[in-house]
Parts: C-alpha cells; structure tokens; sequence
C-alpha cells in the first residue's frame, strides 16, 4: 500500500515540514516507501525555495507551515532546566489532529448516525468554518464503525476533470478494501459496498456545478437511492440542490447542515486543552481570544499560534493580556489573507503571517505530488 494511503489510515497523515518522519513513522521502515517519501520531501524543498526565494527557506526553515512546527521554551517549575513544547495549533489546511477539534460533538453523532441508517449529508457554511475538517472526522469514526471510506475532493475541477478524481478515490478505497481496483467507478463501488458500507467524502462539492451532466449523473447513482453502493457527506459552499433534475435529486437526498461558528465554551476549550500541562492562560487573555475570535475555529488557531510564539521568545508559560494585544495586528492581517484568498504581491503584507498562509497553500501541492507517487 502507498505511504500516503498508509499514513491516511494511521490517522497522522505527513503535512508539508517534517513528512520524511512522519511518513516513516508509519512505513515502518520499508525502503522502497521510505525512497518515496524521501522524493517528496526534496519536492517540497524545491516548491519552498521557488516560491518564497531563499530568505523564506532559511528564516522559515520549515516552521510554522500547517501543523505550526514551533519550538516553544518554557521555564520549569523550581528547576533552571527548560523543556520544549511543540506548539500544537494549527493554521492552513484543515486538521488532521481531532484533538484540536471542539464543539462539533452533536454534529458529529448526528451525520454518523444518520449516514449509518443510510442518509447522505451536505454540509455548507463559510470559508474555514471547520466543514472539511468535520467531513474528515466523519470519515474517522465511521472508518471505526466498518465502513469503507473514499475521499474525493474535487476543488477546481471542470467538465470531465472531476471523472478522473472520483475514479482514483475509488481505485484507493477499492484497493484499501482488498480488491485489485480496476474497473469504472459505478463497478468499483459496488465491489467495494459487497464487502461492507460504503461512504464517499467530497471536499469542495459545489465544484460538481461545473462538472458534465454524465459525472453528476454517476455521483447520483454512487451515492444516492436504495440501490446506491454508497453515501455522500460532503463539504462545500454553494453545491445546487435545485434548478436543475439532478439538481434536485441532491437536494432531495442530502440532509443540508450549516456548520455555525463555535460556541464560547468550545473556543475556550480550543485555546487551554492544547497547552494543559505547560501553559497557562489568564482570564483577560482567554475572554480578549473569544470576543476576537467569533467563533472561528481558524481565527482562535491564529492567535494561539501567535500567542504561543511571543512566549517561546520570552521564556514564560502563562498567556496574559499584554501577548494578545502584541499578536492582535498580526493575526488581523493574516485572518485578512485567508478570507480574502488573494496572493497576490500588491496585496499582501511582506511577513511571516502571509508566509504562514502561502505555505499551507503549497501543502495541497504536496498532496498533488503524493497521488502522483502513489498512482505512478
């Protein structure tokens, strides 16, 4: 099985910086598997010294990029000894670490249950809402439950493009299932459901506006009706559930769910069991994040990254006030760039913030890179 299939399924799947040991960390050692993550990681130094130029590579060196490779130091109690914290938020992609995942839990049991009694989900909401990473869990619990699990994300494809995402997921899942993986996507699905419950995961759905009728057709039969081999929870934000006949039958068949910003309690549960054990916070730093944050999971992430930073740099272990304010224009900017999704120079500002989010970026590249060494 291929590295990435095989660290997916482990549940820490290798993101940008660091993925030769993660993926090692899963491989167990295989050389042939182990050339292959090594491949990658010189692919992904190759994307880090083209677009950023050298002082990117060298000021970065690979921290902060997704999974916020920090090294935070903080002072231990009675002792003149230091111990490092890796700080554990996360900005740029969707999280993988469910730890990190608050407030989602009647969400979560209503589309697993739902999807286990053979309903199809839709989930919509606005941008860095937390939809994918809800969509991924999904996949998690419902892996632990047997069932079959493919994800297709079909951001930016058109026409014909989406066919051959759909049909590659399918080939893996069939392939995870214990099939040889030939065969079009309809039968492939079928082979897979056979042997047990079947659910596809679509990322970025509302791409399948601009697929072709037949693609959007095959999605309905993979996924929709009592003779479906499948079921569909997917992520996006402005997928068609009307208009059109196909339109409607996504409408009829998928229980549509907006996934709302996060509850006070869930974002201060977000910002304090992360750091449990090693860092503190004071009430006037947790209270500035919540009012700050709204609810969003990726604008509270940023400033527990930042926040956390201004402590590695200092040497303390307690957030207070004073490294929120210091964060606050910072994370502004940043949070600006992400909404926006707008790259280009004139835009933005020339800093580690829009660095941060530039990396995250290029790791859906490395993604690309993967699928190209995993289906040769």
């Amino acid at each position: 099985m291929a590295a990435a299939v095989q660290a997916e399924q482990a549940g820490d799947y290798a993101f940008a910086v660091g993925i030769l040991p993660a993926l090692e960390a899963n491989i167990g050692g295989d050389a042939d598997l182990s050339a292959e993550a090594a491949t990658l990681t010189a692919r992904w130094n190759g994307i880090l010294l083209a677009e950023f130029g050298m002082w990117l590579a060298v000021g970065l060196g690979g921290a902060l990029v997704g999974v916020a490779l920090t090294w935070v130091r903080l002072p231990r109690r009675g002792a003149a000894k230091r111990t490092r914290l890796l700080n554990p938020f996360v900005t740029g992609r969707p999280l993988r670490n469910f730890d990190l995942v608050f407030g989602r839990d009647q969400l979560l049991r209503q589309i697993v249950e739902g999807v286990t009694v053979g309903q199809g989900f839709y989930l919509s909401g606005e941008r860095r809402i937390g939809k994918t990473t809800t969509v991924l869990q999904v996949g998690d619990l419902l892996r632990e439950r047997g069932f079959a699990v493919a994800f297709v994300d079909v951001a930016g494809t058109r026409g014909e493009a989406a066919k051959e995402v759909l049909h590659q997921a399918l080939r893996v899942a069939a392939r995870n299932a214990g099939l040889d993986g030939v065969g079009e996507p309809l039968a492939l699905a079928r082979s897979i459901a056979a042997k047990g419950r079947f659910v596809l995961l679509f990322d970025e759905v509302d791409a399948l506006n601009h697929a072709s009728s037949e693609i959007r057709q095959t999605v309905c039969d993979l996924c929709f009706g009592s003779f479906a081999p499948g079921r569909m929870v997917a992520a996006g934000v402005g997928l068609l559930l009307e208009g059109d006949p196909i339109s409607d039958i996504f409408g009829a068949s998928l229980v549509h769910i907006e996934v709302q910003p996060l509850p006070d309690d869930a974002c201060r549960a977000l910002l304090v069991e992360p750091l449990a054990g090693n860092v503190a916070w004071s009430e006037a730093a947790l209270n500035a994040v919540v009012a700050a944050g709204e609810g969003r999971p990726l604008r509270i992430q940023l400033f527990g990254l930042k926040a956390v930073d201004q402590l590695g740099s200092a040497g303390g272990s307690r957030v207070e006030l004073h490294h929120i304010d210091a964060v606050r224009e910072a994370v502004d900017r940043a949070w600006k760039v992400i909404q926006e999704q707008q790259m280009d120079e004139e835009e933005i500002p020339l800093d580690i913030d829009a660095a941060i989010y530039e990396l995250g970026r290029l790791n859906q590249e490395i993604e690309e890179l993967e699928r190209k060494l995993e289906f040769g």
